[in-house]
């Protein structure tokens, strides 16, 4: 099957690409690397009258780091780009763990941050790991632009709170306060296949004590979740297997996961548990505490 007739427009501003979104509304379409949309397009699931091309909007593509150690990510910059890039390697690991579970590098190469996030797949990589670091969403509307937490960004199965006039363009990533190790794990059938379940981890320790952790779960509900009570369970305590057994076990029982031709609901919740419980530990070694 063909993609249904379709015009495109290739603005060269953020500013023409809302305005264009503003006028045609929902029967627009914004294309970034298109490794999620042009399926959809060729099974004639979107059926949109107008493709937005991001492609040519300076400035969407680059990758910054500040003094203080915050990063931005431009929505148009390459999967892959990120995942090889060597400053980000030291200073947001989780980003390049998450991202080598993502399909095949050359999916990798042609798929954008932004498009992946604004996609929202419940059992996509990125949409975890910007939860877990506690990243921010710029995103430009017809009134300016306006952040939003990750943790808020998505609300349903490929649903964010993004109006149909409004359009990712920035992903910010605050510095990491104090000695911080993360962890990427996830089970599939295959290597590059999508998840049955992922968990996305970051343990901050002080003084031989959990100072904080925050634990993002993917393909186990609706959206990615932040496991809030067990990262409060995991607060002022001192590593150890028990503490995080405990908390994987809180975590999994915050999930709402659903039976697929892949998985049923209780073996994905049984394997969020598990690898909950493994990240936590490997990212608390690497945060200098024991486990």
């Amino acid at each position: 099957m063909k993609a249904a007739a379709f015009a495109l427009a290739v603005p060269a501003t953020v500013d023409e690409a809302v305005g264009i979104l503003s006028s045609v509304g929902p029967d627009a379409a914004l294309l970034a690397g298109g490794q999620s949309l042009l399926p959809l397009l060729a099974a004639r699931q979107r059926q949109p009258k107008v493709l937005v091309d991001m492609s040519r909007i300076p400035g969407l593509a680059e990758i910054g780091v500040e003094a203080d150690g915050t990063i931005s990510i431009g929505a148009m910059v390459r999967q892959r780009s990120v995942e090889r890039d060597p400053r980000l390697r030291i200073i947001a690991p989780l980003l390049s763990m998450a991202i080598g579970h993502i399909a095949c590098a050359a999916v990798r190469n042609q798929g954008t941050i932004g498009g992946s996030l604004a996609f929202a797949d419940p059992a996509a990589e990125l949409p975890a790991a910007a939860c877990a670091l506690d990243a921010l969403m710029i995103v430009a509307g017809p009134g300016g632009t306006r952040q939003i937490a990750a943790s808020s960004f998505f609300v349903g199965p490929n649903t964010t709170v993004l109006a149909a006039d409004e359009m990712l363009i920035e992903i910010r990533i605050p510095a990491a306060a104090g000695r911080q190790g993360v962890a990427f794990e996830e089970m599939a059938r295959r290597a590059g296949d999508a998840a049955v379940a992922a968990a996305a981890v970051t343990v901050r320790v002080d003084q031989g004590l959990i100072a904080e952790a925050r634990i993002a779960m993917a393909a186990v509900d609706e959206t990615p979740v932040r496991a809030r009570q067990a990262e409060r369970l995991l607060a002022g305590e001192v590593p150890s297997v028990e503490i995080f057994a405990a908390a994987a076990a809180d975590a999994s029982a915050a999930v709402s996961p659903i039976t697929t031709m892949h998985a049923t609901a209780a073996y994905r919740r049984y394997v969020i548990q598990g690898l909950v419980r493994r990240a936590l530990a490997t990212a608390a070694r690497h945060a200098g505490g024991a486990s």
